[in-house]
C-alpha cells in the first residue's frame, strides 16, 4: 500500500523481524537504512519499525528505493540486502 503524502511524522509504516539463528552475540542483527530518504528504523531487540522522519511531498518524490541492510553480530559479521519501494499517494493539499 502507498504511504500518503500527508503521514505524520514518526508514523510506522513497515514492520520487520529479523532473525540469526547463531547463539549469543553472533545472533544480535542490526539493521541500517539508506541516509538519503526521509525514513529511519526504530528497534526493539529483533524486530525493526520503519518511521517517517521527514515530511513527504508526492509533486517532488513519488517513489522511493530504500535500502535495508541487516548484519549479524559474527566475527567475520555476515549482511544482506533488501531494496523497498515505497510509493507516496497524492492527497488533494490545495
Amino acid at each position: 500500500n502507498p504511504v500518503p503524502e500527508d503521514t505524520l511524522l514518526e508514523t510506522v509504516v513497515g514492520l520487520f523481524n529479523v532473525r540469526d539463528r547463531d547463539s549469543g552475540a553472533n545472533g544480535d542483527v542490526s539493521l541500517e537504512i539508506s541516509p538519503d530518504v526521509p525514513f529511519a528504523i526504530r528497534s526493539l531487540q529483533n524486530h525493526f519499525s520503519l518511521v517517517t522522519r521527514e515530511s513527504l511531498d508526492r509533486e517532488s518524490v513519488s517513489q522511493y528505493l530504500v535500502e535495508l541492510v541487516a548484519q549479524d553480530g559474527g566475527s567475520p559479521a555476515l549482511t544482506t540486502t533488501l531494496t523497498l519501494v515505497l510509493n507516496v499517494s497524492d492527497v488533494n493539499d490545495n
